[in-house]
């Protein structure tokens, strides 16, 4: 995930006030050494004996990253991974063509329905500002660049492929500042539905977010800054209240 994303979900996700608590913190990216929970980089906890299911979990850190490769369903396609359906609704503001090429059927948009994919996708008052946008960026320079509609080409189909090669598909169309100021301001949004779309479907996923306890989740990927994952916080809390409903209704039968 690039560092402009990272600091955009910091922006608009909140954490849990009971998990804010927490002196704990563990840290993951997609290639994370298999250690301890605690034994990894920039990791403290105050007591191991709460992650031991978490311990005996193979690679465990991987699966929570973004490039964890578990096919799931959103918006009436499939993606390999989170970063794949995350890059696609940006690439969605330029080009509905380079929106289907990151997913897992990579079937060409009826030119009918590309509208409606927009909307439905957006909503009718962003989807609005996405047409008058991409009818600005023809032919109009911005930062010395110059831009078309990227609406006729063709993309090589990167949904059978790597949560890594999807994040290096973002460049495959190029925003201009109006549109990235735009997209700015929802991805933390969209990436926190994606993500719950993918643990909805994911018991190994579930299982090892849940494990993690009460820690705060930090992401970092090579020299890139430590960020903080509020929204995969979030959906953490979020599963424990369901899983205790749950329990609580097996209880009552």
């Amino acid at each position: 995930m690039s560092r402009q994303s990272a600091r955009a979900i910091a922006q608009v996700s909140t954490t849990p006030l009971a998990e804010s608590l927490s002196s704990d913190a563990l840290m993951f990216y997609s290639g994370s050494a298999d250690k301890a929970p605690g034994k990894g980089a920039s990791e403290r906890i105050t007591h191991p004996d709460a992650y031991l299911a978490l311990a005996v979990i193979p690679h465990w850190r991987r699966t929570l990253s973004n490039f964890h490769e578990y096919p799931f369903q959103w918006h009436n396609s499939t993606w390999r991974t989170i970063e794949h359906a995350y890059q696609a609704t940006k690439l969605l503001i330029v080009s509905s063509t380079a929106y289907h090429a990151l997913s897992v059927e990579y079937v060409a948009p009826d030119g009918a329905n590309v509208a409606v994919e927009v909307q439905s996708m957006f909503g009718n008052e962003d989807a609005a500002m996405i047409r008058a946008m991409r009818a600005r960026a023809v032919s109009v320079e911005d930062d010395g660049r110059t831009f078309s509609t990227y609406a006729d080409f063709e993309y090589a189909h990167v949904g059978s492929r790597t949560g890594l090669d999807a994040r290096l598909a973002r460049k495959m169309c190029e925003l201009t500042s109006e549109q990235i100021a735009f997209w700015g301001a929802r991805s933390g949004r969209y990436l926190a539905e994606i993500t719950r779309a993918k643990y909805a479907v994911c018991p190994e996923a579930r299982a090892i977010l849940l494990a993690t306890g009460n820690a705060q989740l930090l992401h970092r990927a090579g020299r890139s800054p430590l960020v903080r994952f509020d929204f995969l916080e979030t959906l953490r809390s979020e599963l424990r209240l369901l899983e205790e409903g749950n329990q609580q209704g097996v209880e009552a039968e």
